[in-house]
């Protein structure tokens, strides 16, 4: 897995127990997975845009403010219509050194032309460098 996002849980995403929202932490992880693959190929493909068409997330532990935090990601499978993306969110205390797994997930995507809302197929050149 790559890193692919590194941050600071802010304060102003706690909810009533102490924790961070659920769908903070989901948000970290979207955007990490959204790097990874802007990284590989988006970037070179202009007028197209990605969209998140489903995702599978599990939370392990919970995730509270001032904690490091960093996403992992990997392309899993890749096809001409979708992206699956497996995802981790880590977590570390301030004064720890030790990084646990907080958060778990696939996340799959779709490529979109902002303009006229279609599917884009992913080149089969690309899908060839991901499988390797």
């Amino acid at each position: 897995m790559k890193l692919t996002y590194k941050t600071v849980i802010p304060y102003d995403e706690v909810n009533s127990n102490g924790s961070i929202n659920g769908g903070y932490t989901f948000k970290l992880m979207d955007l990490g997975a959204v790097t990874l693959i802007n990284e590989m190929f988006m970037n070179t493909m202009p007028n197209t845009t990605l969209v998140t068409s489903s995702a599978t997330v599990k939370y392990l532990l919970p995730v509270f403010q001032h904690e490091y935090a960093e996403v992992y990601a990997k392309v899993m499978n890749v096809t001409s219509g979708t992206l699956t993306v497996q995802a981790a969110l880590n977590t570390r205390r301030i004064k720890s050194t030790e990084w646990n797994t907080a958060v778990t997930g696939e996340f799959n995507f779709s490529l979109i032309d902002p303009v006229s809302r279609r599917i884009v197929r992913i080149p089969r050149k690309i899908i060839n460098e991901i499988k390797g």
